[in-house]
């Protein structure tokens, strides 16, 4: 998230905030990873609109999760030195969501978003990689590059 960022080269976050709004793309992105056919749309930057809406979601949900997190870590612990004030410091976030148990619920519905997103991750990484058949992927794991015909 830092290089995203703060990154003097390859500072991308633009394309993260804004990529995923460009619905005319969607159709063919999607039917891309469904049937693993180049969709011969022109990349105007480094992220289709599927993956900069997921990358960015990915973003935010990392963000509650860790407070989240914090707020559970805290739960009944005002013996331990800090704790206390950790509860104070978090409590906006337990008052915005109704209470310790909807963060409960919160941490778990995000912990489900990050499995799902692993194996939605994998499983378009081995697309993109059939569907170009330029082998990126299978370079990484074999360490040879595939030729071209």
């Amino acid at each position: 998230m830092y290089y995203a960022f703060f990154s003097r080269y390859d500072a991308d976050w633009k394309s993260l905030l804004f990529e995923w709004f460009n619905i005319k793309e969607w159709k063919t992105v999607l039917s891309y990873y469904i049937t693993f056919k180049p969709y011969g749309v022109p990349i105007k930057s480094k992220y289709n609109p599927l993956q900069s809406l997921f990358y960015f979601l990915f973003i935010i949900a990392c963000i509650f999760q860790v407070i989240s997190g914090l707020v559970m870590f805290t739960m009944g612990q005002n013996s331990i030195r800090g704790m206390s004030f950790m509860q104070t410091v978090l409590y906006w976030f337990v008052s915005l969501m109704g209470g310790y148990a909807h963060v409960y619920d919160l941490h778990r519905l995000l912990t489900w978003f990050f499995i799902v997103f692993f194996i939605g991750h994998v499983y378009m990484i081995l697309a993109h990689d059939v569907g170009d058949k330029k082998g990126t992927v299978s370079s990484m794991i074999s360490g040879y590059e595939a030729e071209k015909e």
